[in-house]
């Protein structure tokens, strides 16, 4: 809010792979997200069975009060099923899909499919493992190569768990991106305004 970026925060409202929280826990978290006219979105663990993501995807519903949002899947798991499933079901948008070679947004079986395209996992996390300049470096390559192409847009996601004391590499790459971004005067939107 500070920063003036516009974002949309991805909440779970199911447990597996690693996320257990409660249903309380994310009415409270939604509560605060809405309170800051942020967008919000469907944090989906189930990929792969149709039942459980319409079940998922209708308890999100009821928590939050949208008719309309969209998804990303925990760990970025998909099959050759779950785009098709996802659109069925009746979300707005899903971006799950990382493309290094900055694909825009595209329909996919009747759902918009929104790439992202900057993780901060995917520099600074046990995959490759960067130290902080070189993920600044790695970054500053791919906007450049997005400006050069004449891109529409760069997406990037970042874990709010990580802008914290705990994980400072984290946060001073996150802080560095915003006021890189700022200093360029790239214009900071959302999903929902993308589309």
């Amino acid at each position: 809010k500070q920063n003036k970026i516009n974002s949309t925060f991805f909440v779970a409202v199911n447990n597996g792979k690693g996320l257990s929280y409660s249903t309380r826990q994310a009415r409270r978290t939604f509560d605060l997200i809405k309170k800051y006219n942020f967008d919000i979105g469907a944090h989906g663990i189930c990929y792969d069975d149709y039942r459980e993501i319409k079940k998922e995807y209708e308890s999100f519903k009821k928590i939050t009060g949208l008719n309309k949002f969209g998804i990303r899947m925990h760990y970025l798991r998909l099959n050759k099923n779950t785009i098709i499933n996802l659109a069925k079901t009746g979300y707005l948008f899903d971006s799950t899909i990382l493309s290094e070679n900055l694909d825009q947004e595209y329909k996919i079986n009747g759902i918009t499919e929104i790439p992202f395209h900057i993780m901060d996992g995917n520099f600074l996390g046990p995959c490759k493992n960067l130290t902080l300049e070189k993920a600044k470096e790695k970054t500053l390559e791919l906007l450049q190569k997005a400006e050069e192409k004449n891109k529409n847009y760069v997406a990037i996601m970042f874990h709010q768990r990580h802008f914290s004391e705990e994980f400072p590499q984290y946060k001073n790459y996150y802080i560095w991106l915003i006021n890189y971004c700022k200093e360029k005067k790239y214009e900071f939107i959302n999903h929902r305004d993308l589309l």
